[in-house]
């Protein structure tokens, strides 16, 4: 297993040095790889791509990328979308913002939720304000630079934008040159900026048919490609580009709960977080059962940890916590090893058999890229 490095090799410390970068403020330790100080230019593009794995990045030919690659990261723990995505506008992990996986237990509704789609597990909306459960102030407010957040049209504008985005001008687009024509018209713009762009394709490709598949080795040899463009254009800006993801993506089989009924049993609600780290809440008096069943019957599958001496041992990152922390990390974490996912399903919610995940701790999905490239002043130029 790889744990996250909080100390200054993880995306929270990227996140630091990007926000210090633009005379904002730093909750975690800046990143080792790429101090405040090297991020000195009038523009500072960050460009995520949704799940773009480290490893994946190695198995193809992606010449811009590969050019522009200065080293890896770890991703957080978990290593999913709710958790990092939410990091990228808090800057703090989810040890202080509280959104520790896709699905997240929530005491405050009665609910497992989904927060980045603001509805229940079950499907239903969230009638409660924003406001009472996403609590973390946008680190774009503390930002002395114009802030712009380059977001899909179909995200743009939801509850949980809305809510971590702050002070930022959101700009939508529908299609990857929408998205890097967006960047390029906000960059060629006045003043000092910092622009946030996300991009979530390749995530919803390599769950649907792996990350080295001909189909996802393609797009992000499309986004390559317009990458090279979008540095080329932007010459003589005074930009650094910077490029990362969230999380890698881990093969995985699918292991059932239903086909484990007496495990089933002894967990008094659904499973939540991740489907490669599930969350267990045991019924009271099924401990040593759960113990036992888990370290014998799953050890082929599974390493099992007790939820809170992953957040005595820094999981979850470092520093104050939140307040419902240990009420949404339920009472044991079942991390899988790579290979295996562990699933559940409500009545009625549709059966997903994804071929590959994350949010677990091998090396696939826990690695990422940072890829950084500056678009210098021209020789002739003396201001833009």
């Amino acid at each position: 297993m790889i744990l996250p490095d909080y100390d200054g090799g993880s995306i929270v410390n990227l996140m630091s040095s990007l926000s210090l970068s633009r005379g904002g403020k730093a909750f975690y330790p800046q990143l080792k790889l790429l101090p405040a100080s090297a991020l000195g230019a009038k523009n500072v593009v960050f460009i995520v791509i949704d799940g773009l794995g480290h490893r994946q990045l190695m198995d193809g030919r992606y010449p811009t990328l590969r050019r522009g690659l200065k080293g890896m990261m770890t991703s957080l723990f978990p290593s999913t979308t709710a958790n990092c995505i939410t990091m990228f506008h808090t800057g703090v992990t989810c040890q202080q913002h509280g959104l520790t996986g896709w699905w997240t237990y929530m005491k405050e509704t009665g609910a497992i939720t989904t927060p980045l789609r603001y509805t229940t597990r079950s499907g239903g909306h969230l009638r409660c304000p924003p406001e009472g459960l996403f609590v973390r102030r946008s680190v774009f407010d503390t930002m002395d630079a114009r802030v712009f957040t380059v977001l899909h049209n179909d995200l743009k504008d939801t509850v949980f934008n809305k809510a971590h985005t702050g002070k930022a001008k959101r700009v939508g687009f529908n299609t990857l040159n929408g998205m890097f024509g967006a960047v390029k018209r906000i960059v060629r713009g006045r003043g000092r900026k910092y622009v946030y762009a996300y991009w979530s394709d390749v995530d919803k490709l390599n769950h649907h048919h792996g990350p080295q598949s001909t189909v996802a080795r393609r797009h992000v040899n499309q986004i390559d490609r317009r990458l090279a463009r979008l540095t080329e254009a932007l010459r003589g800006t005074d930009t650094t580009i910077v490029v990362t993801a969230d999380h890698g993506h881990a093969l995985a089989k699918k292991i059932l709960l239903k086909d484990h009924p007496r495990l089933e049993a002894m967990l008094s609600m659904p499973l939540s977080g991740e489907a490669r780290a599930p969350y267990c809440y045991v019924r009271p008096g099924m401990t040593k059962a759960f113990e036992t069943y888990v370290r014998t019957r799953l050890k082929k599958y599974c390493t099992l940890v007790k939820s809170k001496d992953a957040i005595r041992q820094g999981w979850f990152g470092k520093g104050p916590q939140h307040p419902s922390l240990h009420d949404r990390v339920g009472d044991y974490i079942i991390v899988m090893k790579e290979g295996y996912a562990l699933k559940d399903y409500l009545l009625g919610e549709p059966v997903t058999l994804h071929i590959s995940n994350h949010g677990g701790l091998s090396e696939a999905e826990m690695l990422v890229p940072l890829v950084v490239i500056d678009c210098k002043m021209k020789s002739n130029d003396t201001k833009e």
